[in-house]
């Protein structure tokens, strides 16, 4: 963000297609991945195409970081989905490079992630209300 309104870069803040899907757990957990100097001004995206891409990825100028969304089941008809980062930094230099980063942006991840799961809340609320359609 201070790279942006500083002009020294234009690229928007990740988006979905910048994250790689990893993998599901039956319909309880979903698990996504992005490899990059994060605290670059453009983030220092490297691109991988495949969970495996993103496996084997050793870059040592780089970091691994994962997004899962896990569903918990709290009764018959209601669940809790809850959200967690991990982030792999290789080596010292780049954890030194990235906890600045990191405490930058982690109160902005945080209300990203409120907005994101209250919009899945109302969506699933929603469908719960909604008259089933037989035919």
């Amino acid at each position: 963000m201070p790279s942006r309104l500083s002009g020294r870069t234009s690229r928007p803040p990740f988006d979905r297609d910048d994250f790689t899907f990893l993998g599901r757990k039956g319909d309880t957990a979903l698990a996504f991945g992005l490899v990059g100097a994060f605290w670059k001004a453009d983030y220092g995206l490297i691109p991988c195409h495949s969970a495996e891409d993103f496996r084997t990825c050793a870059l040592q100028d780089a970091c691994k970081l994962v997004l899962s969304y896990t569903l918990h089941p709290l009764t018959r008809r209601t669940s809790r989905l809850t959200t967690e980062t991990k982030v792999f930094c290789p080596t010292p230099t780049t954890r030194r490079h990235f906890a600045p980063y990191w405490y930058l942006i982690r109160p902005v991840s945080g209300l990203i992630r409120r907005r994101m799961l209250a919009s899945v809340r109302k969506q699933a609320e929603s469908r719960t209300n909604s008259p089933t359609i037989t035919g």
